[in-house]
């Protein structure tokens, strides 16, 4: 099971590669950071990759709309929040698979 750090660092990672390959300026991301707010660009689509590459890193497939909710409830969350509810939501499933 990842640490909070370590998906923090994975969050962080992709958003850097994200911005990177779309060509947009660089930003110093932290906790603090809401990406549909603060990356200059950052939208809907982006949130798909996002999913889609933090999923690739930690091995497990992130289930978007239980962790991000409707477009408008993600619209603000920041990478700290990403961050909780990932850790949750795997948390969540090692529970579930020990039942089994």
């Amino acid at each position: 099971m990842k640490t909070f750090e370590e998906i923090y660092t994975i969050v962080i990672d992709v958003l850097n590669y994200i911005q990177e390959c779309d060509g947009a300026p660089q930003i110093e991301l932290s906790g603090d950071t809401c990406p549909m707010v603060d990356l200059p660009g950052f939208d809907s689509i982006h949130w798909v990759e996002t999913i889609v590459l933090i999923s690739d890193k930690l091995g497990k497939e992130i289930n978007e709309k239980a962790l991000f909710g409707t477009p408008e409830k993600f619209n603000k969350i920041t990478v700290h929040e990403i961050t909780l509810r990932i850790l949750e939501n795997l948390s969540d499933r090692e529970e579930h698979k020990d039942e089994r």
